[in-house]
C-alpha cells in the first residue's frame, strides 16, 4: 500500500511536471540533457535568423558568494557555458535552481560551502517550500550532465531525488551525514560504486534503485535500509551490516546477486507479506557462527537454499586448497584462477575492506583489474564449502 502510494504521488508529479510551463519543473528533469560540449544560441542579423554555435568552456571557475547571490554573480554567457565550477561560502535552494536551470555543470566542489535554510517559491520546486540547513534539495541535480561533485562537510542529508538520472560517476559524501533520501541516486546510469560514510543511519526508498551500482560497503551504522533501496542495481554481493534492523519490500532484489552477508546474529524480520531478495535458490547466504538454524526458521531468511556460517573471524577457511590456483602473482594488468570445475565467487578487496570486483567462475578463468590502481589487494573465494583468501599485488 505504501508502495502504490509513493507511485501515485510519484506519477501526479511527474505528469504536472509536463504539462506545466512553470518556470522549473516539480521533479528534477534538467534543462540540459541537450548538452553535450556544443550548444547553439540564434540571433536576428539584417531580417535573417542565425544560428551560431557557442562552444563549452570547461574550465575552473571559483565563486564566493553569500546565499541566493549565484544568479546575480554570473552573466548569462557565463551561466550557459561554465562546466566546472568551486563555490566558497554560503549557499541555499536559490542558488541549486540557478545552477539546475542555467548551468550545464560537470564538475562541481563545494567542499567550503555552508548550505542555509530557505523558505519560498524560487528553489528547486516551485510551490511554497521549507529547504531545511545542510540538506541537498530536492531534485538539485536530477537529469542533469554533472559528473563529479564533492558535497560539503556540514551537509547531513541527501534529499529525494537530488541526483535522480543525472550523469554522475565520482560523489564524495561528508562524514557528517546522516540520511540518504528516496529517489536521491535513483537511475543513475554510470555510478558503479559509492563510499557510504560511516555516519549514515538511514537509507530511504528507492535510494539507488535501478542505478548501475556495482560496488558499495554498507556501514556498521545503518538501521534502516527502505523499500526498493538496492532494487535492480548491479550489486553481485552484499554485506548487512549488524546494526541494520529494518529492511523494505525488494530492498536487495537484485538479479545478479550472488552472495549475501547477514552479520546479525539474529535473523533480520522480515513481515511475511514482503519480499526482501531476489533468487535465493543461486544466492548464498552467509550467516554468523551459530546462527544457522536462526535463519532456517526465519521468514524469507529460510527461503536461502545455501546458508553457510561464517568462522568467528568472518572467514570459513576452506581445507582443499589445492582446488584454487591463483597465478601470476603480482600482476600488471589481471590473474587467472583455475577453480577445478568448483563454482565459485572471487571478489576483490582493497586494504579498507571495500569491494571492488566480484564475479562467478567455473573452472579456469581470467579476472581483469585494468582500471584497477596498484597495490596490495585480498582475493576472497567463496563456494558453497566455504571461503579462502589469499592476497594479491597489482604492480
Amino acid at each position: 500500500m505504501i508502495m502504490k502510494k509513493l507511485y501515485v504521488i510519484f506519477n501526479i508529479l511527474l505528469m504536472g511536471m509536463i504539462n506545466s510551463e512553470a518556470t522549473h519543473a516539480q521533479l528534477p528533469i534538467h534543462r540540459f540533457d541537450h548538452f553535450d560540449s556544443i550548444d547553439s544560441e540564434k540571433f536576428t542579423e539584417n531580417g535573417q535568423s542565425i544560428v551560431k554555435q557557442r562552444t563549452l568552456i570547461e574550465k575552473d571557475t571559483t565563486i564566493q558568494l553569500s546565499a541566493g547571490t549565484l544568479s546575480t554573480l554570473l552573466t548569462t554567457s557565463e551561466k550557459a557555458t561554465i562546466t566546472n565550477l568551486k563555490l566558497i561560502g554560503t549557499i541555499d535552494a536559490r542558488d541549486f535552481k540557478t545552477m539546475y536551470d542555467s548551468m550545464p555543470l560537470v564538475e562541481i566542489d563545494m567542499s567550503n560551502v555552508d548550505v542555509l535554510a530557505y523558505s519560498g517559491t524560487k528553489g528547486t520546486l516551485t510551490i511554497d517550500t521549507i529547504y531545511p540547513a545542510n540538506t541537498i534539495p530536492f531534485g538539485a541535480f536530477g537529469r542533469s550532465p554533472i559528473r563529479k561533485i564533492i558535497i560539503p562537510n556540514s551537509v547531513t542529508t541527501i534529499g529525494d531525488w537530488a541526483f535522480w538520472k543525472s550523469k554522475l560517476t565520482n560523489i564524495s559524501l561528508s562524514n557528517s551525514l546522516t540520511r540518504i533520501n528516496s529517489g536521491a541516486f535513483s537511475y543513475c546510469g554510470y555510478l558503479d560504486s559509492i563510499t557510504i560514510p560511516n555516519s549514515v543511519t538511514w537509507i530511504g526508498d528507492q535510494a539507488f534503485t535501478m542505478s548501475t551500482l556495482k560496488y558499495i560497503t554498507i556501514p556498521n551504522s545503518v538501521t534502516f535500509i527502505g523499500v526498493e533501496a538496492f532494487g535492480s542495481t548491479g550489486l553481485k554481493s552484499i554485506v548487512i551490516p549488524n546494526s541494520v534492523t529494518s529492511l523494505g519490500e525488494n530492498a536487495f532484489y537484485c538479479p545478479a546477486l550472488l552472495a549475501v552477508y547477514a552479520n546479525s546474529p539474529t535473523p533480520i524480520i522480515i513481515n511475511d507479506s514482503i519480499k526482501v531478495f531476489y533468487n535465493k535458490t543461486t544466492c548464498i547466504l552467509y550467516v554468523p557462527a551459530g546462527s544457522k538454524i536462526l535463519y532456517q526458521q526465519a521468514n524469507e531468511w529460510k527461503d536461502f537454499v545455501h546458508i553457510i556460517e561464517m568462522a568467528p573471524n568472518g572467514l570459513n577457511e576452506l581445507t582443499d586448497k589445492e582446488h584454487f590456483i591463483l597465478y601470476p602473482n603480482p600482476i600488471t594488468e589481471g590473474f587467472y584462477i583455475d577453480a577445478v570445475e568448483v563454482p565459485a565467487t572471487v571478489s576483490i578487496h582493497n586494504q579498507n575492506g571495500i569491494e571492488l570486483l566480484s564475479i562467478q567462475v567455473t573452472g579456469k578463468s581470467y579476472v581483469d583489474m585494468t582500471g584497477i590502481p596498484s597495490g596490495l589487494y585480498f582475493v576472497k573465494i567463496t563456494t558453497s564449502e566455504g571461503i579462502l583468501e589469499k592476497k594479491l599485488i597489482k604492480k
